[in-house]
């Protein structure tokens, strides 16, 4: 080794004395093997840095898949709520908010999946589970305006809004998931003033048609501290929106004339679903509480 680096230093002394005057050494061409630091030329170095890059190769074939792992421990049972957590469900079993009360003392108000009758469809719904013994499938509420009510029949159908906030289920899904009850159900409305207050009517029997029936509503058993505003004069009435005119009245619609979709007659002592803005009957109102325009109202049911 030591004989090697010799001769490469004779070697470069000699081409350097060659060139003495016109090569300066520049900085990363200098060579040192435990002695003397020397010039390389110029050309070995331009040679061994400005190498260049080969095109890169094309890609190999996919290696063969990996064995599979080991199987993962076996998981905890779950709670008493029987698979039915917020924002999940069974889907072997139709239930609504009150079996889902039933089934688990821990269960609280909020959002739930629900799987429909003969379905394979699965819905979200608002569970209350604090009013009146819990158990309540909400199905309407208004409180801040944020959702425009006066819509046409597929929506209401079909059901709009904000599940946490304002909504409408939809009148397909409330008749679906009424038909899970043997016994029949019981409605519940729960109504609020602009000044906080609070009273709420409650009805023995609720029930609604089909779609070939234009949802005709069913409602009788009252009891409560708002007034009955919904059996005497809208029991009976088919559904009726802007674009859908099942009213009693005639040459005109009671859901344009009071800006809502309601059961109405010809045309109303009800109607939770008007405009939010305070100004006559074409706002939320129930006329045997206040005769005034409401800010909050809210429609469940469950099974009796």
């Amino acid at each position: 080794m030591q004989l090697l680096v010799t001769v490469l230093l004779v070697i470069v002394s000699s081409i350097s004395e060659r060139g003495a005057g016109t090569n300066t050494c520049q900085s990363p061409n200098v060579v040192s093997s435990n002695g003397p630091a020397v010039c390389l030329p110029l050309s070995l170095y331009e040679m061994r840095s400005n190498r260049t890059t080969g095109e890169k190769g094309e890609k190999g074939d996919e290696g063969q898949k990996g064995a599979a792992g080991l199987s993962g421990e076996k998981g905890q049972k779950g709670d008493s709520l029987d698979g039915w957590l917020r924002g999940g469900a069974r889907v072997n079993e139709s239930c609504s908010c009150s079996c889902i009360y039933e089934r688990s003392n821990q269960a609280q108000s909020g959002i739930y999946d629900v799987l429909l009758p003969n379905s394979t469809r699965i819905i979200r719904v608002y569970c209350d589970m604090n009013t009146d013994g819990g158990g309540w499938t909400v199905f309407q509420r208004r409180q801040d305006g944020s959702v425009d009510f006066y819509r046409e029949w597929n929506d209401y159908k079909r059901g709009f809004g904000n599940i946490g906030v304002e909504f409408w289920l939809g009148l397909h899904y409330i008749y679906e998931l009424l038909s899970l009850s043997d016994s029949g159900n019981e409605l519940r409305v729960d109504l609020g003033d602009a000044q906080g207050n609070r009273a709420f009517a409650h009805y023995s029997n609720f029930s609604l048609g089909n779609e070939s029936t234009k949802y005709v509503l069913g409602v009788s058993g009252f009891s409560g501290d708002a007034g009955d505003s919904l059996s005497f004069e809208h029991n009976g009435m088919n559904f009726t929106t802007k674009d859908q005119d099942n009213d009693l009245l005639a040459d005109n619609n009671c859901a344009t004339l009071r800006h809502g979709a309601w059961w109405y007659n010809g045309c109303l002592q009800s109607n939770l679903n008007g405009g939010f803005y305070l100004t006559s009957q074409s706002a939320i109102w129930w006329q045997s509480w206040k005769a005034e325009p409401l800010k909050f109202s809210e429609m469940k049911f469950r099974p009796k």
